[in-house]
């Protein structure tokens, strides 16, 4: 490619008129506003390309799986073009929410809860490019609120952020419910969270019937519970 004054550009030849027009065929061709590295352009070789982003995905090469990270952000964005019409399993975990803390009156914190899960088999994702968002999870709170926050959400959408659906179902995982502190009661989430002081109800699950067990959809998360105390629990043990 060579630069001709300012705005012009020639792929096929160069600024030269007497030199000769390349006349072949050009399976892909794009541009990109940065220098690429050297893994960067390892993937784009490979039928499926992830387009460049601040965290580079881990790829596998023995079960051509792409995992997507989170770089520290609430939600890292990644974009993947698909070539050709390819088929794929999805697997979608997303991250736990932020537990609650104790305070001096002796009252129990409740525990972050975790994400809700989905799992596909068999989907093909058409010719084009995708949208992941991969989410970060939840702050933890201090002991005199409950202020402590919910996971941030993951999903797989269109590339103007439509929702994708598989199956009637949309590709979202919920962040997991925070944990409590005092006597609230866990937040709602992917997974609930737990409820503060063993008074208090865990949070509600969100999620729905998104993990596929080979039969069916089944519950991608649980409804978080409430502390208990150690002296409820009675044991006995036979030598």
């Amino acid at each position: 490619m060579t630069a001709v004054g300012y705005n012009v550009m020639y792929i096929n030849r160069s600024v030269y008129n007497g030199d000769g027009v390349w006349t072949g065929q050009m399976n892909n061709f794009k541009k990109y506003k940065k220098l690429l590295t050297v893994a960067e352009i390892g993937i784009l070789f490979n039928d499926n390309e992830i387009l460049p982003s601040t965290v580079p995905a881990v790829r596998s090469s023995t079960y051509k799986s792409i995992n997507f990270l989170n770089s520290g952000a609430n939600q890292t964005s990644y974009l993947i073009n698909f070539n050709e019409d390819t088929l794929c399993d999805i697997l979608i975990v997303g991250k736990g929410g932020g537990g609650g803390t104790g305070n001096n009156n002796g009252y129990e914190e409740g525990g972050g809860g975790d994400s809700g899960v989905l799992f596909m088999v068999n989907k093909i994702f058409k010719t084009g490019t995708y949208k992941i968002n991969v989410g970060k999870g939840g702050t933890g709170a201090g002991c005199s609120v409950n202020g402590s926050f919910n996971g941030n959400n993951s999903s797989i959408t269109e590339v103007y952020n439509a929702n994708k659906l598989y199956d009637n179902i949309n590709l979202i995982v919920y962040g997991g419910g925070a944990g409590t502190a005092g006597f609230f009661a866990g937040k709602n989430g992917g997974s609930g969270g737990g409820g503060a002081h063993n008074q208090t109800n865990g949070g509600i699950t969100t999620q729905g019937n998104t993990r596929w067990n080979g039969t069916t959809y089944i519950a991608g998360g649980f409804n978080g519970v409430k502390p208990f105390l150690l002296e409820e629990v009675v044991g006995v043990v036979v030598m």
